[in-house]
């Protein structure tokens, strides 16, 4: 079993839980802790966020993969994901099924790439800073990695093939 599939076992089993006892596990935070760990390791469980293998499955903006092979550590740059981690979490308490199949899949659909730090607060500060105010919303009317579409990021070509998977 891969690391991705033993944390969307838990989520299934936590979702299939009473809704009393999904409101306590909802308090605290626990469930963001649980999503995030789906993305900040590899399918063999070895670290990713804040560590170089993370350049090796992660896809990154081409603003960040030129500051990674300029010099700049991982650790300067922004791992953001795709869809707010609010909104996933949002989409599997009204998933219709929560089977581990289908929670994979809500939780596939929410990848993590590295950006720059200048890419990441023009995303999530508010219109009136300057940003897009995208940090817990989707833009309208979009769909996939639209958060990084709409500040204009284009992901580095040679980053297309990473992926959380060993291979």
């Amino acid at each position: 079993m891969t690391h991705q599939e033993g944390i969307a076992r838990c989520l299934s089993s936590i979702l299939s839980l009473d809704a009393e006892t999904l409101a306590i596990f909802r308090r605290g935070n626990p469930f963001d802790k649980l999503l995030r760990s789906f993305d900040e390791f590899n399918s063999e469980g070895k670290g990713l966020y804040k560590n170089q293998r993370a350049r090796n499955h992660y896809k990154m903006s081409v603003a960040a993969f030129a500051a990674y092979e300029s010099g700049v550590k991982i650790n300067d740059l922004y791992a953001e994901h795709c869809v707010p981690v609010a909104l996933t979490i949002q989409k599997l308490l009204t998933a219709p099924q929560k089977d581990t199949a289908s929670i994979l899949a809500i939780l596939q659909e929410n990848e993590v790439v590295v950006i720059t730090r200048e890419e990441q607060i023009r995303i999530d500060a508010a219109v009136h800073r300057g940003g897009l105010g995208l940090r817990n919303r989707m833009p309208e009317g979009e769909i996939g990695c639209s958060r990084l579409e709409a500040a204009g990021i284009k992901i580095a070509p040679e980053t297309l093939g990473n992926t959380l998977l060993v291979k």
